[in-house]
């Protein structure tokens, strides 16, 4: 492989290529990623997410905060888990470990 071909984990080495899939998503969103380096499925959402609580919705509550927003581009993976969650079924991922990368530049006032 060329150098500019490479793709590896974004901070540290991992111990497998699940390992480094499962850091890269908890600390990155997808737009913090060049498109050639992505090398995990996303998807340009078409639907409002709102978090509030510890607890994710489609739907706005007063208090709530709209993280994902038509248009955006998230990980499937985060965008399945999310999907799950707003309809009360189980997810492999827990909200707040999907929700953290998307709000951890937002000020805290604000959630």
């Amino acid at each position: 492989k060329e150098i500019g071909d490479r793709v590896e984990n974004l901070i540290h080495a991992s111990a497998n290529p699940e390992d480094a899939e499962r850091e890269i998503k908890l600390w990155f969103k997808p737009t913090d990623i060049p498109p050639e380096m992505r090398g995990y499925v996303t998807e340009i959402i078409e639907e409002h997410f709102y978090y509030k609580n510890n607890a994710v919705s489609d739907t706005y509550t007063p208090g709530s905060f709209c993280f994902i927003a038509p248009g955006d581009l998230v990980w499937k993976s985060d965008v399945d888990a999310l999907r799950l969650h707003v309809h009360g079924e189980k997810a492999q991922q827990s909200v707040n470990s999907v929700v953290a990368k998307y709000l951890i530049n937002k000020e805290r006032e604000h959630l």
